[in-house]
This record gives C-alpha cells, structure tokens and sequence, in this order.
C-alpha cells in the first residue's frame, strides 16, 4: 500500500480505529511537507559507528528485495546498542547512506529499539513502512525526516498514540505539521515527533507552533528536550601558533593564530575568556571585557569537521590562557 503524501508509507498497526480518525478539519502548519519545510541534517551529525557484516539475515524484511539481502551490524560510537542494517541486491540506498541517515534519529527514538532497517530493492513500492520493530525504505536518497518518522512509529510502538490525553490534545489544537499527519492519531504522533525534533535540535523551541501547542507539551513529556540534547557530542580541538613577537617601549609582545576544530557531532557556540593583556584581536567578537564568541556570519555556529581561524596580540612573550566558558553548546 502507498500512500499519496510527502511521506508515502504502508503503516502496519493493530490500530483499527485509526480508519475512523480524520484530521482534515486541522490547518496543515507545513501543507508542502516537513521536509521542503526545514532539514534535520542541517542540525544533527551523524555519530561515529562500525559495520559489521552479519550472516544472521533473520531480522531483515527479506521480502522487499529482488533475490538476496546482506546484513550488517552497525554500531554507533553513543550507543549501547547496535541495529542491523539490510541491503537487497539491487537495493534504493547502500550501506553508508543507510547508516549516516538513521544515525541522525533521536538517540531514544533509536534505542526503542529499532530492531532493523532496510533498504529495499528497486521497483519494489515507495516511501517507507514499519512492521512492529523493523522498517523498510523504497525511495532512492530518502530524507531524514522519514527516517526519523519510521523510528517515531516503533517508539510510538501503537501506544503513546492510542492515549485519550494525546487524542484530546490533537483535538484542542487548531493545526497539525501537514497533509499527512491530517491522515489519523499514529500518524500525526509521528510528524508532531519529526516537528519537534526540529525545533529542539535549531534551538528554536520557544518558536513552535502555537496552533498544535499541546501536540508538543506531549511530545516533550515523552521525548524531552535534554534528552535529545544531551546525545548531541559538542567538542572543540584548539590549536595555537605563533606568528612574530616584539618589543615596543620595552614590552613585549607576540602575534598568535588560533585554530577552532569542531571535533564532535554537532554545531557548537563557542565562547572564550581570555586571559592576559590583549592589544589586539581578530575574527571573534568581544561580549565581556575578558570575554569573546564566534563572529555573527557563523549563525548555525561551528560546523562538525569545521575550523574557524582567529588571531590576536598579547603584551606578553608566552600565549594567553584561553578558557572555554562552559559548556560548549550544541548550536
């Protein structure tokens, strides 16, 4: 079964009073889809994890593929625990892309757990589906936001969904993220998670939509903000090189360049104190008279693998002490 939205998808659920639910009467707060709307990959990094191939194919949706399937173990670096990813011959999606994608899931929507992931031969339907705790994809490149609405639905496991508080909530709303989520409760339990970890990740939560608002407060009742935050690494690497020192009237004074590496996972705000007596200073903003941060240009902050160059002029002939004002935020 394929079904005509952004996110087309054959939903397998002992749901049967969803095909009573219609949500038609609520705005579509995005009408063109989440994913014309924002992108999670512009927030969320994929942790580092291994791949191990498995012989074990048991836990794979084998049926999806033409004629055979390989198995893989993949284990995040945040995780204790691991998924198994499937490739069909001839499969929509390979290995890394299988693995960058749902690495990218809220880290307790994946430890559900999620029991497989697969990648479906061509040909063979469109969008995604879940059955119980595995999920099938059949679009070549999908987005994460299906991803995560897959994962959303084993998380939601028919249960958090089926609540008359979340019923009554949707009902006391005005809007829901869009088309699809207009479809019945399991659905828009899945959009509303996607909606949300939007707004969490982009630290834009006081701007959530106020015509789903109680959507929301459920959702951050059962997927609360840190939680997701706090599986989100922020770390920097910083490196100092000197260019030239001098002495001037009898002081001495040195030119240093400094390199910021974002090591980690995610965006990161950076902040500084600096001590020692500063003549100079460029490519950071002062915000504190001891105190500087990342240049306005950076608005998302310092990229994962990203550098960020800066420099300054210390009365002194050993570099300033440069004090990470904690904690490193994820951006």
């Amino acid at each position: 079964m394929v079904v005509p939205f952004l996110y087309q998808e054959a939903l397998l659920v002992l749901a049967s009073f969803c095909s009573a639910q219609d949500y038609s009467d609520k705005t579509p707060y995005y009408p063109d889809g989440l994913s014309t709307a924002f992108s999670l990959d512009d927030y969320i990094q994929t942790p580092p994890y291994t791949a191990v191939p498995t012989a074990n194919t048991s836990n794979c949706l084998a049926d999806q593929c033409d004629n055979s399937v390989t198995a893989y173990t993949v284990t995040y670096a945040s995780d204790p625990f691991s998924v198994t990813v499937c490739i069909c011959d001839n499969a929509v999606m390979d290995l890394a892309t299988m693995a960058q994608k749902f690495g990218k899931v809220p880290y307790l929507v994946r430890a559900t757990p999620v029991l497989s992931i697969t990648a479906a031969s061509v040909g063979k339907g469109g969008g995604a589906f879940t059955v119980g705790d595995r999920i099938a994809f059949f679009d070549v490149g999908e987005v994460t936001e299906v991803f995560v609405h897959e994962a959303a639905h084993v998380f939601d496991a028919s249960t958090l969904s089926f609540t008359q508080e979340w019923l009554d909530d949707i009902d006391a709303d005005t809007c829901v993220p869009d088309g699809y989520a207009q479809t019945n409760a399991v659905e828009d339990f899945a959009q509303v998670l996607v909606t949300w970890t939007y707004y969490v990740v982009s630290r834009n939560v006081d701007n959530a939509p106020s015509c789903m608002a109680n959507q929301i407060d459920y959702l951050s009742e059962v997927l609360p903000a840190e939680d997701i935050l706090s599986h989100l690494a922020c770390t920097l690497s910083i490196s100092q090189t000197l260019n030239s020192n001098w002495v001037t009237n009898g002081i001495q004074y040195s030119e240093y360049t400094v390199v910021f590496t974002n090591t980690g996972y995610q965006p990161i705000e950076i902040t500084v104190d600096l001590g020692g007596i500063i003549t100079d200073i460029w490519n950071m903003v002062s915000v504190g008279s001891t105190k500087y941060t990342l240049p306005s240009y950076l608005t998302n902050g310092l990229g994962p693998s990203s550098t960020h160059t800066w420099g300054y002029i210390i009365a002194s002939g050993v570099p300033a002490i440069i004090d990470v004002v904690d904690p490193i935020g994820c951006s």
